[in-house]
């Protein structure tokens, strides 16, 4: 497969909440960049889905933004805890709130990187 993504992508678990007209759930985030997201959820929604998430950052602060959902892979909740990848990608569009909260943490999976490398 052909990487298309522009941004370093970086691993990173963080519990969110999920919001579309058509209700919400939960899930967690598979890694970040400065453009999207990779959730982890069971539930999927269809690709060009308008999307609110919520998340708090490990400095308790909360971060609101909207996107779009490039991307998903529907997978039971049963296969998914035997380590089955599903979810979606997210694009991000706007921030509601905790832009530079969101922006905090890719600072420091950043600095976690290069701390690796040189290491």
């Amino acid at each position: 497969m052909i990487e298309r993504r522009k941004e370093i992508r970086y691993k990173k678990r963080l519990q969110l909440r999920l919001s579309t007209e058509n209700g919400c759930t939960i899930g967690l985030t598979n890694d970040i960049s400065r453009e999207g997201i990779s959730i982890r959820s069971a539930s999927v929604q269809p690709v060009g889905t308008q999307i609110r998430i919520e998340l708090t950052t490990p400095d308790n602060e909360k971060v609101v933004l909207g996107g779009t959902v490039q991307w998903g892979i529907r997978l039971s909740p049963i296969l998914m805890r035997h380590g089955k990848k599903g979810g979606m990608g997210i694009k991000i569009s706007n921030f509601v709130s905790g832009e530079g909260a969101y922006q905090k943490i890719l600072e420091s999976c950043e600095e976690q990187t290069e701390k690796e490398v040189s290491a």
